[in-house]
């Protein structure tokens, strides 16, 4: 009898150990939060749904969903050439798309407001993009791409780190053509990587105020921008977390989703 409950506690002391901090966590941060948005959220409830800002919500959430996809789809591309390079070739396109982020986000704005208001030719960007113009929606979704691009492009490369040079010979080996090779083999191992930057992604972007009001000149801002103006003009520090606290309460779903997502690939690229 006394070997089993040594046995157990055994068993049982790592649990323990992992529960704690857990149990510290949501004792001390989240059950007074949670008390505080159902408290705010009684209180206020005849007037302050009405005053949210719904629309920039959905704006928020396509801005930084459509970030998302066209920066881990523009990666992959690059990604598959640093892969196929060897050595120099390999580096010297990593230090090409680490470069950008050395340079300061205001720094990087201002580049492009400058690029996007010439009118030369050889100054201008529109004959590359002959749709976007300053203080439109384009112009924000392709600085916020360019921003991003680099994060995506070194998250989904650690991916093709898994992909193992003898698995290329046996399905070549087995008839398999190069496309073949990249769709059924080199993709779904990234498949992991690919999610994990577009959540990664998405969640920074949701955040994001500074880019959209200086390129869309304010006609296009996101819920960042009506943060700020709760805390900085407003002074409405309760309004501001509450907006701030159902923005995080409408991505819950979408991060569970990508987390279970997130498990399924690796399951199926380990095998646990």
């Amino acid at each position: 009898m006394s070997r089993v409950n040594a046995s157990l506690s055994n068993k049982t002391s790592p649990v323990l150990s992992a529960a704690l901090p857990m149990m510290v966590v949501v004792l001390s941060f989240w059950t007074p939060l949670c008390y505080w948005l159902l408290h705010y959220s009684v209180s206020h409830s005849e007037t302050r749904v009405e005053a949210l800002p719904w629309r920039l919500f959905a704006h928020t959430f396509l801005l930084a969903a459509g970030t998302a996809l066209l920066a881990v789809l523009a990666a992959y591309p690059v990604a598959i050439l640093a892969w196929l390079f060897q050595g120099r070739a390999a580096r010297m396109l990593s230090l090409m798309m680490l470069l950008p982020v050395l340079v300061g986000l205001l720094a990087r704005n201002y580049s492009w407001i400058g690029m996007l208001s010439q009118t030369k030719s050889s100054t201008t960007l529109r004959w590359l993009l002959p749709g976007i113009s300053l203080y439109g929606t384009t112009a924000v979704y392709a600085v916020m791409f360019y921003i991003f691009l680099p994060i995506a492009f070194f998250i989904v490369r650690q991916g093709f780190n898994a992909v193992r040079s003898g698995q290329i010979e046996a399905g070549r080996s087995l008839g398999a053509t190069e496309s073949e090779l990249l769709w059924r083999v080199v993709l779904p191992q990234t498949r992991r990587q690919a999610i994990t930057a577009m959540v990664f992604i998405f969640g920074n972007a949701l955040g994001y105020f500074v880019t959209p009001r200086m390129i869309g000149g304010g006609n296009y801002d996101m819920v960042g921008n009506a943060i700020w103006q709760y805390t900085n003009k407003l002074a409405a520090f309760n309004e501001a977390s509450y907006i701030a606290l159902l923005l995080l309460g409408c991505c819950v779903p979408v991060y569970l989703f990508a987390y279970f997502q997130i498990l399924k690939s690796r399951q199926r690229v380990l095998g646990r």
